[in-house]
């Protein structure tokens, strides 16, 4: 890198180059130097010389530089009798020893200016700081000299970025020389701002996500065993103990303490203090906490002491503590900053606290044992080349593990461009690529929110290093340089040791380049702009006059040239990697202002290609959404995240951008990214950042609605339960707890978000946010609290400074700038309250959620369709389907109560991902026909003309060209109709329909017409090779026999009235399970189940009581916690707010208030986690006496994985109520015997105002006999089902299957496409069917209409087009299929029929 830097500096304007040198890295043992590799001074002398460029060498030998002890070595500060920069003859001694050693070095190859080398100065008396105009040598002959212009300042963790301005950085120098200044420095050159953007590794072959193995230190023989290398009898400074070898130093001691001692009766607390570096504490063998010194929250000095404190159970005998603490870099500046200590200092205490009274108990003096380093790093398992004897796992990859090693390999990025790691995901630890070390990181420390300026850097004024600051609120360091020349052609690898917890799922390689280019020059100037060695791809922002705004975030002023200033600058810039042209009123015309400006910021074509991270200007008006000027309408679809699999991401993404939507919506799901309070999980398909970046991939937008509250028929509505259990808290209202929690998470996602660059305004996909959620359905239970809240919520969000536009969904009085939209089944009726606000809504119900006991819910494609189509011909701008994915409740995730496991939700895309036809094409279909319309529907003159009292036309037209764009409606739910528009046309529009036509004459859809196929989806048995032949196509159908165990639930202490705790009170569940388990158990000194939406009961039955003690044992098992209503988060749940009683005649014994024990959980869930096949309590399943219907019984099985690529799915039926585990991963809750009631299925009909109680189906059918086993829960080989039974059932029936289309059914009108095609990779292997006339026709049992052509003129051509294939296409014509005596007036339509497999 020596060569290109130096020349950039010459080219730059520079006349010499600076340069201190560090004693610690050439001698780093007494007398053993180094002058290898990146450490030869000498070649990067010469270097400087072949530039034809002077050097000024700084020997220091102390050189502060914010180099690690100041670049002093170790060894000298624990040389005896030594003091450092000071008048000490040991010191002085090797300070001249190293002096001369450089000095005789350097003259050697004749590097002095008076040798005639490059070296003009070595270091003297001169001028430091960001100003040194008022310097003044003491000797008059002296020359003026600023050996170092802080050009800005270092960053710290926890810190934000540092930023001096270009204009502060020349105004200092101007006024240096202007005072007689002769030679100044840059420490640590032009008109123009380069935006800087990190793209993703394009290398060849390369994965989109790495492979990982891992292992884990070793820390037994400290944290177990307490094994040090050496003893001592006092804390020792980590400077003089470790001898600057590693990072780390583990101390460990033991407390041994008698049956008696003070320190096992009372609360103990363990006392360590620290100083400025990090501290992990074991105490027999148990991790108790960590702790570092964290950057000031202010512009104090940082203060690195701390003391860690934390509450210890000791045992009899012998206790080891043992203190792993960490430096991050040793103290390099202030008077005497090596005798500051380092690490763990004494006391170490263990104080007993007896009431108000403590006993402490000195620990510092006893013995310590003491180990240096990592096992990992003394047996370099970083290198390459370690050998095989080191043992790496690709087994049950962990995510936020301590203390744990991890390594991939991956291919170098094409190109030349600088590479990094983005390393966000992962927390702190070190990293090495090919044996080299790319240094510390710690991208888990995030800079604290208030030391940025919310007000824009002004360059005027003092500059010191608390001013312009950025990057508050995000890493202070997410990506890690990896110079080119560590990198190989073929395999690199690279190793992580994380010291705190991270995943490294997410973990990539990016290349840094020049994204835009910015000038902003005065008149009377020339300026250059260039892409360097790409080609300028268009011209983003160009303004002459006042324009407001830096690079990035350029506005037009209020004083402009009436010249097109893009188009002037894209002729001469386009297309080429500069150009030149002169700033003035004769090149871009008149601007009337007083001081004149030029600004533009210009695109490198690899940019578009590429999209990277280009700013995206995110507008509204009420008439479109403006992208970068570019006016839309657009459909979003909701996709929850946690509801699929990282692996379904990237299909269920593509599927909804090949069905036309524009935009992923997704809430933010609290109770899952914080199930304790401040210990967050962002692992696996709870990766909201790496679905928002496939998002991207695909080319489609975002819309992130954070809510935290979400409703969703998500579990207690999205709050984790330690919320609820913060003491004087209330939920979603002007109560502080809450807000200071809620904008806590809020900003926590936006950081995160805004730390992967995710929003529009940093080149991301996410172009609206939303806070709260359908607090307007349920605000007036809140009263004058309520209506505070809201507004502190827009400002809290405001506050956030996301750059693109926030929503709020059912709220009518959302305060400016919140968009307020619309949730509903029809939104053609809404209106916002801002009439400049553009008309959306965040919520088209596709369909309902189904409760245990419940129908299937289904709302006709039509009804979907003709509702969208009324929403965009009244003024809609965005439409989101909520659901088109709606997926799985996985785990407990399920709320309602009763919602069932399957959230299909009737959408678009169903519960596995397939294409539920014809819903998804219906409205695939209409997506298209909008798009037609967009450039009217979001700029043209708008008319409405009634025919009548349910029939208009609203017509879209720009005046100036004559186009025209219409909507037909009939909102008739029973009549059909026809409008005559005259010259235009006569057009048939059934009832409750809309048509769109093309210019006002043309029809391109109609939402009761569909034109694309239904699917008829069947689940089977699929275990057939493709090479098993003919004979396996009976075996294809027959489940294989699975083969089953069992264990109890282990209840021996709940019967017996044995729990964990105790109160006089029954209660609340949520309460006293922290929601960690569906079950408690309520015990006191008998089956009943929630019908319909009734969700409480009385449960009554005779028991007989022995003489003497009677123990009353309830198990109480929630079924997802209510998420929907005023105050909802206080409905009681479980026993709470009911009596228990023992009735006899007129005699009652009210147990309510008696002593009840408690216990959270199953014994076999909670403590001996037989879900998980690899649980050490695997051996309590039997093979014997296998029992049918026993309640409360665990079942294991396994089998093989259905063969292909189809979803898979697990038949309970025969099952009573329970959870399933498949290779340990919760498929959720299963309820097979919940038997929806047998009436209220009747005939759909579209037409009509939809409600969730029509179009129901499977009356009579558990309402969930199917479960959902997504195909990267399994294995190639043996898999394992686990089933916990509640209430009993027969598993002899269980078995897996496959999800895939059976039949298809299409039809079409004349002059349209019909569109056939299976899934799955199967093909079209029959016609059943094929008419064209007037049939009247279902999938299913045909019927044909009277004037059809039959089979013989119509299987032929659709026979040749289809058969064999999986997907076809047929021109529907009567040139095609010959003609029909159709009735007058009639449409003709093709219908077909046909198998897959």
């Amino acid at each position: 890198m020596w060569p290109d830097i130096i020349r950039k500096s010459k080219e730059g304007g520079l006349d010499t180059i600076e340069t201190y040198v560090f004693w610690n890295a050439h001698e780093p043992l007494r007398r053993q130097y180094d002058f290898s590799g990146n450490l030869d001074l000498i070649r990067f002398l010469k270097t400087i010389q072949d530039q034809g460029l002077r050097a000024i060498l700084r020997i220091g030998p102390y050189v502060c530089a914010e180099w690690t002890y100041g670049g002093i070595p170790m060894w000298v500060h624990n040389l005896p009798g030594v003091q450092i920069r000071t008048k000490n003859d040991v010191f002085m001694n090797e300070m001249q020893n190293f002096t001369s050693l450089i000095v005789d070095m350097v003259k050697k190859e004749k590097l002095f200016a008076s040798q005639g080398g490059p070296i003009i100065l070595a270091q003297l008396e001169t001028c430091n700081g960001w100003y040194c105009d008022n310097f003044t040598p003491q000797n008059p002959n002296t020359p003026k000299m600023w050996t170092e212009n802080w050009t800005g300042w270092f960053k710290s963790w926890g810190g934000p970025n540092p930023h001096r301005t270009a204009e502060d950085v020349a105004f200092a120098v101007a006024r240096f020389f202007q005072n007689g200044g002769t030679l100044q420095n840059y420490y640590m050159v032009y008109a123009q701002t380069n935006l800087m953007v990190n793209k993703d590794n394009k290398a060849e072959d390369e994965p989109s996500s790495l492979k990982w193995v891992w292992r884990p230190e070793n820390i037994d023989s400290t944290v177990v065993q307490g094994k040090g290398d050496f003893s001592v009898n006092s804390i020792v400074d980590q400077k003089a103990m470790a001898n600057d070898q590693s990072d780390y130093l583990w101390l460990m001691t033991s407390v041994n303490l008698g049956k008696d001692d003070l320190f096992l009766k009372e609360k103990v607390t363990l006392r360590v203090p620290d100083n400025g570096h990090i501290l992990h504490v074991y105490v027999n063998g148990e991790y108790l906490g960590s702790q570092w010194a964290g950057y000031p929250s202010n512009n104090d000095k940082f203060d690195q002491r701390f003391v860690f404190e934390t509450n210890v159970k000791l045992n009899e005998g012998k206790n080891l503590i043992t203190l792993l603490s960490a430096t991050v870099g040793f103290k390099n500046y202030g008077g005497k900053y090596d005798l500051i200590e380092a690490g763990v200092l004494a006391p170490v205490e263990l104080v007993a606290h007896k009431g108000e009274n403590t006993t402490v108990k000195d620990l510092s003096n006893q013995k310590w044992s003491y180990k240096i380093g990592l096992e990992g790093v003394e047996n370099k398992i970083y290198d390459t080349e370690c050998p095989s004897n080191v043992k790496w796992s690709s087994d049950n990859l962990p995510t936020n593990r301590n203390m744990t090693w991890y390594k991939t390999t991956f291919k170098a990025p094409l190109g030349d461009k600088p590479v990094v790691v983005d390393l966000l995901g992962l927390g702190k630890g070190h990293a090495w690529v090919n044996n080299h070390s790319l240094g510390r990181y710690w991208p888990s420390y995030i800079a604290n929110e208030t030391l940025c300026q919310t007000e824009a850097c002004d360059y005027r004024g003092t500059y010191s290093d608390s001013k312009c600051r950025s990057g508050c609120g995000q890493p202070t360091q997410r990506r890690y340089h990896v110079p080119r020349s560590f990198l190989k052609d073929g395999e690199n690898t690279l190793v992580l040791f994380e010291e705190f917890g991270g995943d490294p799922s997410r973990v990539k390689f990016e290349t840094v380049e020049v994204g835009s280019a910015c000038v902003n020059a005065h008149a009377g100037k020339t300026v250059e702009l260039s892409c360097y060695d790409r080609p300028i791809s268009r011209i983003a922002f160009a303004s002459f006059g006042n324009p407001q705004g830096e690079c990035g975030s350029f506005a037009k002023g209020e004083c402009e040239s009436s010249a097109d200033v893009a188009k002037i600058i894209e002729k001469e810039c386009v297309g080429k990697e500069s150009c030149k042209f002169e700033v003035s009123e004769r090149k871009f015309g008149k601007a009337y202002c007083n001081v004149k400006k030029l600004a533009v910021e210009a695109v490198s074509a690899a940019l578009v290609l590429l999209s990277s991270c280009l700013a995206i200007k995110v507008e509204y008006d009420a008439h479109a959404i403006i992208i970068d000027g570019q006016r839309k309408i657009m459909n979003a679809g909701s996709i929850h995240y946690p509801r699929s699999t990282v692996q379904m991401w990237p299909d269920l993404i593509q599927k909804a951008k090949d069905g036309g939507i524009d935009a992923i919506e997704t809430y933010i799901f609290w109770d899952r990214h914080e199930p304790r309070r401040r210990e967050y999980d962002f692992s696996g398909n709870l990766d909201f950042i790496k679905f928002f970046q496939l998002v991207q991939e695909a080319g489609l937008y975002g819309i992130l609605r954070i809510g935290p509250y979400v409703c969703a028929e998500w579990s207690y509505g999205g709050f984790p339960m330690w919320l609820h259990n913060t003491p004087g808290v209330q939920l979603r209202t002007d109560n502080e707890i809450y807000k200071k929690e809620m904008q806590e998470f809020t900003s926590k996602i936006v950081n995160m978000a805004k730390g992967a660059n995710l929003f529009a305004s940093q080149g991301g996909p996410i172009i609206f946010a939303q806070i709260e959620n359908e607090y307007g359905n349920v605000m007036k239970g809140y009263g004058e609290a309520g209506k505070r809240y809201v507004q502190w919520c827009a400002q809290m969000a405001v506050a956030q400074n996301i750059g693109v536009p926030w929503i709020m969904c059912q709220q009518a009085d959302a305060p400016q700038p919140m968009i307020n939209t619309c949730n509903g089944f029809y939104c053609d009726n809404f209106t916002p309250n801002n009439p400049n606000s553009p008309k959306m809504w965040t919520e088209n119900w596709t369909g309902w959620f189904k409760l245990w006991g419940g129908k299937d819910p289904h709302r006709p494609a039509e009804d979907v369709a003709f509702a969208v189509a009324r929403f965009f011909q009244s003024g809609g701008v965005l439409n989101n389907y909520y659901m088109y994915h709606g997926g799985t409740n996985f785990g407990r995730t399920a709320g309602g109560p009763y919602i069932t496991t399957s959230y299909d939700y009737d959408a678009p895309l169903d519960e596995y991902g397939n294409m539920n036809q014809p819903k998804y094409g219906h409205l695939k279909q209409l997506h298209a026909a909008l798009k037609v319309g967009e450039k009217l529907l979001t700029s043209g003159t708008v008319t409405t003309k009634n025919f009548g009292q349910d029939f208009d036309m609203t017509m879209y037209a720009d005046n100036a060209t004559g186009e025209k764009f219409c909507f037909l409606s009939n909102v008739n739910g029973q009549t059909d109709t026809t409008f005559d528009l005259q010259q235009d046309g006569q057009f048939f529009v059934p009832a409750w329909s809309v048509t769109i036509l093309q210019n006002c004459n043309k029809e391109i859809f109609n939402s009761a017409k569909i034109n694309s196929q239904i699917s008829i989806m069947v689940k089977k048995v699929y275990n057939k090779d493709d090479n098993d032949g003919d004979d396996a196509a009976e075996a294809e159908e027959q489940p294989p026999k699975l083969n089953w165990m069992w264990a109890p639930e282990a209840m021996r202490d709940t019967l017996k009235g044995q729990g964990k705790f105790k109160a006089s009170v029954l209660l609340d569940q949520k309460e006293a399970t922290f929601d960690v388990s569906d079950y408690l158990w309520y015990m006191t000194s008998g089956k009943q189940m929630v019908k319909g939406d009734d969700y409480s009961f009385v449960f009554e039955k005779p028991v007989s009581l022995n003489l003497g003690t009677n123990i009353i044992s309830l198990l109480s098992a929630t079924v997802g916690l209510t998420n929907y209503g005023e105050w909802y988060d206080l409905k009681p749940t479980g026993l709470v707010g009911g009596s228990v009683q023992l009735v006899n005649g007129n005699n009652t014994i009210d147990l309510t208030r008696s002593n009840w024990s408690y216990k959270v959980g199953l014994n076999n869930e909670l403590n001996k986690r037989l879900y998980d096949p690899q649980s050490s309590q695997a051996k309590l399943f039997a093979a014997d006496k296998l029992p049918i219907g026993r309640p409360l019984t665990w079942y294991k099985t396994t089998f093989q994985a259905p063969l292909g690529s189809e979803p898979v799915v697990v038949d309970l039926q025969g099952m009573g109520k329970g959870h399933a585990w498949v290779n340990g991963n919760s498929i959720g809750r299963y309820w097979p015997s919940q038997i929806a009631d047998a009436n209220g299925c009747d005939t759909c009909d579209y037409r009509g105002g939809y409600s969730d109680s029509r179009c129901r189906s499977n009356c009579g059918n558990p309402s969930q006999r199917w479960y959902h086993v997504p195909r990267s829960f399994l294995n190639n080989g043996t898999n394992t089902l686990i089933l916990f039974e509640e209430i009993g059932g027969n598993m002899t029936d269980i078995s897996f299957q496959i999800v895939t289309v059976g039949t298809i059914c299409a039809s079409a009108y004349e002059g349209s496409t019909l569109e056939l095609a299976c899934q799955g990779g199967r093909t079209i292997t029959e016609i059943q069917s094929a008419t064209f006339g007037d049939p009247q026709a279902k999938c299913g049992p045909f019927k044909s209409g009277s004037s059809s052509v039959q089979n013989k003129n119509s299987l032929a051509p659709v026979e040749k087009a289809c058969a064999g294939k999986t997907s076809c296409s047929i021109d529907v014509s009567a040139a095609t299929f010959g003609s029909s005596s159709s009735g007058s007036g009639s449409t003709k339509k093709l219908v077909v029929q046909a198998v897959c497999s």
